[in-house]
């Protein structure tokens, strides 16, 4: 499976294929950058955890602004 992927300002934008491992991280500077980005309501779940994607570079496809 493609999953399309993209900048919160659409610049970006590309694909990740299938080949992804999926966590969530709890530690202090996965919160402390969501707190300096403004965004730690949007980025930090209800226990303070950020989803995290692991891909090697061969699994991303970029399509436009790289």
């Amino acid at each position: 499976m493609i999953h399309p992927i993209q900048c919160t300002c659409g610049n970006l934008k590309g694909s990740l294929s299938k080949k992804i491992n999926r966590c969530v991280c709890y530690c202090n500077d996965c919160q402390a950058f969501a707190h300096f980005l403004q965004r730690d309501r949007e980025i930090l779940d209800e226990a303070g955890g950020t989803d995290i994607i692991q891909t090697t570079p061969n699994n991303v496809s970029y399509l436009q602004g790289y």
